[in-house]
């Protein structure tokens, strides 16, 4: 919504919809002392973005917003803010801010909208500290966020392409160079890496169990690796568990067959991406992923999955190796289905592939009844 079409009344409306306080909306009651505001823009600025609503009061537990005090209506508000950013963030950040006037008492509610930064990381000066969003909270960013977020500054500096970086290693143990890959990266990292030990968390085996059936696990402290092996021990799946939260997935194609299924890593991706929304949360990441399926080693092969009957024949592919990147954001999982719909708009345009719009709309409620 524009900036100038924002009035009381519709902060009011909005606060009537008890959204709590999260990853890109704060509530403060009054006016911050000291630096915090600067430190709260900061921390939007340099995680996703977000709202803060000055003069609007959240319960304490359930951080839902109860009522609208406001703060004293004074002249310079909007200065004020702009003079405390420019003073204290580094490189500056200045945000959207509109005063919001009550019909009387003189009493106003400040709306202030903080773009995710292309200019990230801020810090705040005098202090050289960094600041990150993590869910309600306000971080101090550890070196891992914070070399992420310098890599999203050369992105935009490169010409604002993003993308996960492709698979193009070979499968574990099979030396194979033909095989599906599926890949997820928190876009900020974990704020607090996890551990790994001997006894896994119950929410990552929990996790594991959603996904796929392993039936080998090796556990370090720098990764988990999870494998599903056939009787005779050959490897039908692999995954790897990084301490900054990255999951990877591999299956070999085996083209001697001739046939790629196309069913197994989309539905890993959907059940990998709902596991992480009951996982990631634990370790205080409640943000967007990057998703990705990668195809290697793909030339000249026949696309095959046995439900979608329509979906097979001899294809080329112009290179033999197909990355095809998305971004999710965990707490829209209803979009999952439109995420799939591009991935495979994509799928089929790598093999010169074209599929109507009601056949895709067909596969992906297949998709979804393969559970």
């Amino acid at each position: 919504m524009e900036l100038t079409n924002i009035t009381y009344d519709i902060i009011q409306k909005f606060c009537e919809q008890k959204i709590p306080e999260g990853q890109k909306i704060e509530y403060k009651t009054s006016f911050p002392k000291g630096i915090k505001l600067e430190r709260s823009i900061c921390a939007l600025g340099n995680t996703l973005g977000g709202i803060i609503f000055v003069g609007v009061k959240a319960d304490k537990k359930t951080n839902i917003p109860e009522t609208i005090p406001g703060i004293e209506l004074e002249e310079g508000l909007e200065e004020k803010i702009i003079n405390k950013c420019l003073s204290w963030i580094n490189p500056p950040l200045i945000p959207e801010i509109r005063v919001c006037a009550f019909d009387s008492n003189n009493k106003a509610v400040i709306f202030i909208r903080v773009p995710k930064s292309i200019q990230a990381p801020h810090e705040i000066m005098r202090e050289n500290e960094i600041f990150v969003r993590t869910h309600n909270r306000i971080n101090k960013a550890n070196l891992n966020t914070i070399e992420q977020l310098l890599e999203r500054r050369n992105q935009q500096l490169r010409g604002g392409v993003s993308q996960l970086t492709s698979c193009t290693y070979q499968h574990v143990d099979t030396n194979e160079n033909e095989f599906q890959s599926v890949m997820l990266v928190p876009k900020l990292g974990l704020q607090s890496d996890l551990i790994f030990t001997k006894t896994l968390d119950n929410a990552l085996k929990e996790a594991s169990r959603v996904v796929n059936d392993w039936n080998d696990i090796k556990v370090s402290v720098y990764k988990v690796e999870l494998f599903n092996r056939s009787i005779k021990g050959r490897i039908r799946a692999y995954a790897q568990i990084f301490p900054d939260g990255r999951v990877t997935y591999q299956e070999p194609t085996y083209l001697n067959e001739k046939a790629l299924d196309f069913s197994h890593p989309m539905l890993f991706l959907k059940r990998c991406i709902e596991a992480a929304k009951k996982v990631y949360p634990i370790f205080g990441y409640h943000g967007e992923l990057g998703v990705g399926l990668t195809i290697c080693g793909v030339l000249n092969v026949k696309i095959i999955s046995p439900k979608y009957r329509f979906f097979r024949g001899d294809f080329t592919s112009e290179s033999n190796v197909i990355h095809i990147p998305r971004t999710i954001d965990l707490r829209e999982l209803e979009k999952l289905p439109e995420l799939f719909r591009s991935i495979i708009n994509d799928y089929c345009r790598s093999f010169g592939l074209s599929l109507e719009s009601n056949k895709i709309t067909r596969l992906i409620s297949e998709f979804y009844s393969m559970e």
